[in-house]
């Protein structure tokens, strides 16, 4: 059977690295942080967490225009090897074609109820993935559960975690629970195909 791939997709603050860590550790998936060849290589002080995403976001545009592929490749190499694995936050739509493999990868997107979080122009790269997503869907490349959305009802917020943490331990589990449901399918499905 081929690897198997999770991609947790999101934008930034919509919970998608609590998701993909506990999808990891039910899983016992390796986790590879899809930005993190962008945040490793970022030295800037910030005041808040608005500024930390303009400024890394600036800095992964600039890398990316020096080397188009740098990212692709940093994903590549941490995949090294790896067989089956969690991939949190891929939001670069030339990347994401490359890695996910409709035969067997699965993705989960994450959307914040009241507000779609797209703050950056590199973050409306989601946007063309999911439409990705929903063109092999629409199609018949992918099944069902290969992509799921979430609506989650509230803001995850590292500086005030204990207002976002109950709701937001609830949404992990029933996400963590439906994926390694739709894991299952998939392997069952590849071993019957």
């Amino acid at each position: 059977m081929n690897q198997l791939r999770v991609f947790v997709l999101g934008a930034t603050r919509s919970g998608k690295t609590p998701v993909a860590e506990k999808v990891s550790s039910c899983l016992r998936f390796p986790l590879i942080r899809a930005g993190q060849w962008a945040t490793s290589s970022f030295e800037q002080k910030c005041e808040s967490m608005d500024d930390y995403v303009q400024r890394v976001t600036a800095h992964s545009i600039a890398s990316l225009k020096a080397d188009f592929a740098l990212s692709l490749n940093y994903a590549r190499r941490s995949l090294e090897g790896i067989p089956d694995a969690v991939i949190d936050g891929e939001r670069n739509p030339f990347d994401f074609v490359h890695l996910f493999d409709p035969k067997c990868d699965l993705a989960v997107s994450l959307i914040l109820a009241k507000d779609s979080l797209i703050r950056t122009e590199y973050e409306k790269g989601l946007l063309t993935i999911w439409s990705y997503l929903d063109w092999l869907m629409a199609n018949g490349f992918i099944a069902l559960q290969q992509h799921r959305r979430y609506e989650l009802s509230c803001l995850y917020t590292r500086e005030r975690p204990s207002e976002s943490k109950a709701v937001l331990e609830l949404d992990i589990g029933r996400i963590t629970s439906i994926a390694v449901s739709d894991i299952e399918f998939m392997r069952h499905r590849n071993r019957a195909q």
